[in-house]
């Protein structure tokens, strides 16, 4: 079958025909060789002249057609690993179909993941002036938009800092606002919400709202079935690469909805953790602080802590200050808060990425972080070879590494993919590489940093059951997220942050409580 994806701009309203469908898809097909990496030539032309591998076929999409017509906003669900994101890059023109017939009509604007297409070593405010010149606005029209995102985003003199210093919270607000500020014909979003606090997620939502009246077609990607619900006028759920239903959206996401119920009854069900907490610490803080030196503009280039003193350019921001806390043996600790709390902050200190100001860390034992979803990973490497890598980096020997190797892959559930490059994989499927990757070595102490927020219901779960696994071979669990209810159900304890310091403690739902009504009020 021929292969068609053509785009017409609405910079030449010549082109368009507005009685035709803006996009029309009809069995489009993407497909990968598993067992080698395509685009790795040295290792085709081995495997080709000695032909010591046979390459196998897996298909990523098949079959898929729909047509989208002025004023829908189509709603995508589906597993981890279903399609989504390799439906959205077709949309989006970053994959051509191997089989089948795409045809886009107008200006599209995508924003895949949190953060992707930033260069983690330039600041917010660089990041949107390289985006919006790589959108296509000049630059002065890049400058013109540059204050409006700014504000939007709430960043405050975070904005001139390196990205690499961000949260995932605050990745998503930044990406997000570039995104939305083109006002294209076919907006395209995939899993931008999943990192976001209930500010940035209300606050996105509106916006998306906005954004439709403005836009002809709006396609977003989710596993917040709610959020389909209220703003989707279409629904279709991906299950292995094939549309299993589509519709209304009550409809398709009830057919999911019950689709997992089903897996469920075949499992364990999740059950509120039950630990024996010791009087033992396993970690222990004492007036932690942490401050960073903000440039107030991008004009200024020293940042160094000469500068600082003076007071020259640079605002004194602590991002954790007087934190006093103890983990004790048993425990599993959950730590909650908006973006921007300081919660990033107190993981990497914990993991001794960042080294603090003030204060002191005591920690017994061997730790071990997954620090959002795909940290670490080399995004043109395999997931084999990921495996290998982190697990090297992470201190496990060569020969443990190997024997626990099958288990990892049988965990993550990512077998079919394994021999894949990183960087073709959805933010879901690297969330649960590196979660089987940080849980298999069995730490003294595991941190989790929003490591699970790409992950659709039946993944959390799967994990919320190796967590408490853990927790009766390890001595302690810290673990960050947004999703209120898996915090209440997994931990025995949580903490509050919110602008660098402690506003509650204790058990889950009196602080998960408070902390709901005071984000409300």
């Amino acid at each position: 079958m021929s292969i068609l994806h053509a785009k017409k701009n609405l910079d030449n309203e010549m082109e368009r025909d507005d009685t035709l469908p803006f996009i029309h898809a009809h069995n489009i097909g993407i497909k990968y060789f598993i067992g080698n990496r395509r685009e790795d030539l040295k290792s085709l032309f081995t495997q080709g002249l000695l032909r010591r591998e046979k390459r196998k076929e897996f298909w990523a999409l098949k079959n898929v057609s729909f047509q989208l017509n002025q004023g829908t906003v189509l709603g995508v669900i589906g597993a981890n690993g279903a399609g989504k994101t390799t439906l959205c890059r077709v949309l989006s023109e970053i994959l051509k179909p191997d089989e089948g017939e795409i045809t886009v009509q107008g200006h599209i604007s995508t924003l895949l993941s949190t953060g992707v297409g930033f260069n983690n070593a330039l600041s917010g405010r660089e990041n949107i002036y390289l985006n919006c010149l790589m959108l296509g606005f000049t630059k002065k029209q890049a400058k013109d938009v540059a204050s409006e995102i700014i504000e939007e985003t709430q960043l405050g003199d975070f904005i001139d800092q390196p990205i690499k210093k961000y949260s995932s919270g605050m990745r998503a607000r930044l990406g997000f606002n570039i995104a939305s500020i083109v006002q294209p014909d076919i907006l395209v979003l995939d899993e931008i919400l999943s990192a976001g606090d209930y500010k940035f997620s209300s606050m996105a939502q509106k916006k998306i709202e906005e954004l439709i009246k403005k836009t002809k077609i709006v396609v977003i990607s989710s596993h917040r079935l709610d959020l389909i619900r209220s703003i989707a006028t279409e629904a279709m759920w991906l299950h292995r690469g094939r549309i299993k239903a589509s519709g209304e959206p009550d409809y398709v996401t009830d057919e999911y909805k019950e689709f997992l119920d089903t897996i469920r009854k075949r499992k364990p069900q999740f059950k509120k953790t039950k630990s024996v907490v010791s009087t033992d610490e396993a970690l222990c803080v004492e007036n932690l602080g942490v401050k960073f030196y903000l440039r107030r503009n991008r004009g200024y280039k020293n940042q160094n802590k000469r500068f600082a003193l003076k007071g020259r350019n640079v605002n004194e921001f602590w991002a954790l200050k007087s934190i006093n806390m103890a983990v004790k043996k048993g425990e599993i600790l959950g730590i909650i808060g908006r973006n921007g709390a300081g919660k990033t902050t107190l993981c990497r200190s914990l993991n001794e990425i960042i080294k603090p100001d003030e204060g002191s860390i005591s920690v017994n034992g061997k730790t071990s972080a997954l620090l959002g979803f795909g940290t670490g990973f080399n995004l043109q490497l395999s997931g084999k070879d990921n495996i290998f890598i982190n697990g090297l980096l992470m201190g496990i020997p060569l020969k443990k590494l190997k024997n626990l190797y099958q288990d990892i892959i049988d965990f993550s559930e990512l077998g079919a993919f394994i021999d894949r490059p990183m960087k073709q994989y959805s933010s879901g499927m690297r969330a649960r590489l590196g979660f089987s990757i940080a849980t298999m070595i069995q730490p003294n102490i595991l941190i989790v940093d929003e490591a699970l927020s790409a992950g659709d219901a039946a993944f959390q779960e799967k994990a919320s059951e190796k967590i408490q696994e853990l927790i009766c071979q390890s001595d302690a669990v810290v673990v960050v997220s947004h999703n209120l209810n898996f915090i209440s159900q997994l931990c025995t304890r949580v903490l509050w942050l919110d602008r660098g310091k402690i506003l509650g403690h204790g058990l889950p739902k009196k602080v998960v409580k408070d902390y709901v009504d005071n984000r409300i009020g």
